[in-house]
């Protein structure tokens, strides 16, 4: 009875553990769902080497003349400082080949002379370097034809001298590099400053290491990044709010880098 016994409680524990190992087994007729986030899309990638470009505006129709700088507003509009033309050219969102600007600013009562840099502003207002006249002069939004400025920021006050790039940090303060090794700045200006005023701040000195400034940018922390077209060749970057003589936080320079007459940047 105890052999019998013992036989019967062995089978019954060994098909047991053959019931438990099958219920173990995963069924092969069912795959667990792939979620979307392990899915590979695809990706932008930064272009690089001998590539093409995926857009150009060129051709006798464009109006260019010259083209020293560029701006994009809020909408995608492209703005043009035509150095030779004396004028600011307009295009489209997405323009491409042989087109006709959507707009021209071009004409005696502008005063463009040499115009150098082009920025626009959170309210749209378009600003204009003149390296002709060493001072900034300032459109509406979609101002066209032989339009006189609305506000012009010029004289020995406003320390301006040869200015070439302009961008705008959030308040819309204006911030101005001037690209003569006469005075190595970047000068700032008021929204809506107008006539022969003073600078609210400037960065210039033996410490800030700018030469011949020639563009400027800033990240989404604020940092300024300048690019130097002097003897130092140089990106110098400088603290949110940086004023005076002041160093930079880093710079970028040296046979490595690549850098040749560095003449505008952008931080993406």
């Amino acid at each position: 009875q105890a052999h019998t016994a013992t036989g019967q409680s062995t089978r019954n524990t060994q098909h047991q553990a053959h019931r438990v190992d099958r219920t173990r087994q995963p069924k092969q007729s069912q795959s667990p769902a792939t979620p979307k986030d392990s899915v590979p899309r695809p990706q932008k990638l930064p272009a690089s080497g001998n590539v093409s470009p995926i857009r150009t505006i060129s051709g006798p129709n464009t109006g260019l003349s010259s083209p020293d700088a560029l701006a994009v507003d809020s909408s995608g509009t492209i703005y043009v400082a035509n150095f030779d033309g004396a004028s600011i050219t307009e295009y489209a969102s997405g323009a491409s080949g042989d087109g006709a600007p959507v707009r021209t600013i071009s004409g005696a009562s502008t005063t463009l002379s040499r115009p150098w840099g082009v920025g626009v502003n959170t309210s749209g207002m378009l600003y204009v370097t003149n390296r002709g006249g060493s001072g900034i002069v300032e459109f509406v939004s979609g101002a066209s034809g032989d339009v006189a400025p609305v506000r012009t920021i010029s004289g020995a006050q406003t320390l301006l001298y040869e200015g070439w790039g302009i961008i705008f940090d959030a308040s819309g303060t204006a911030y101005i590099s001037n690209g003569s090794s006469i005075n190595n700045a970047i000068t700032e200006y008021s929204s809506g400053a107008s006539g022969n005023v003073s600078p609210n701040n400037s960065i210039s000195g033996s410490n800030t290491g700018i030469s011949a400034p020639n563009g400027e940018a800033f990240d989404s922390s604020g940092t300024l990044y300048v690019c130097n077209n002097g003897s130092t060749n140089s990106v110098t970057a400088y603290a949110s709010g940086a004023t005076g003589n002041a160093s930079p936080l880093r710079i970028i320079s040296g046979v490595s880098t690549g850098l040749n007459g560095c003449a505008g940047l952008a931080v993406h």
